[in-house]
């Protein structure tokens, strides 16, 4: 499962980059894309919450847990994305090893993400579970 950041869309975007695979984006990183209305969300991403790993019920309890443990500056609005990253990961990964009438992911969760904060957040909770990519290391033509 491919999970993408704002950051990594908005530098695809900014460098005219394609991005052809599917992609999946927690909610709050959605909705900081919508802000900008000179950033078309790609067709390609799609929202977390309509796949079958998701379960809201998880994902607002994670969310819940990540939001006090890395508390987001409410003043300056910064974070949410990377908190509902954190969520959204958590969730999927929660959510396969609890119901064994979920398939099973072919391949790991890789993150893409241009986000030093968020990339470090990602090893220390995940560690091995998810492979992170950043847009700079990434071979364009494969994304």
């Amino acid at each position: 499962m491919k999970v993408i950041d704002t950051n990594f869309i908005i530098n695809a975007y900014r460098e005219e980059v394609l991005l052809k695979n599917e992609y999946f984006a927690a909610p709050d990183v959605l909705e900081e894309l919508k802000i900008d209305p000179g950033i078309k969300i790609p067709s390609n991403v799609k929202d977390g919450r309509g796949g079958i790993f998701f379960s809201m019920p998880v994902y607002l309890g994670n969310y819940s847990y990540f939001l006090n443990k890395y508390c987001p500056s409410f003043y300056n609005m910064t974070s949410f994305g990377d908190i509902s990253t954190l969520a959204f990961i958590r969730t999927v990964l929660e959510n396969i090893k609890r119901q064994a009438t979920l398939p099973t992911m072919e391949e790991n969760i890789i993150l893409f993400a241009d986000d030093e904060k968020l990339s470090k957040r990602v090893i220390k909770e995940f560690s091995s579970e998810v492979k992170i990519i950043k847009f700079a290391n990434s071979e364009k033509n494969l994304l």
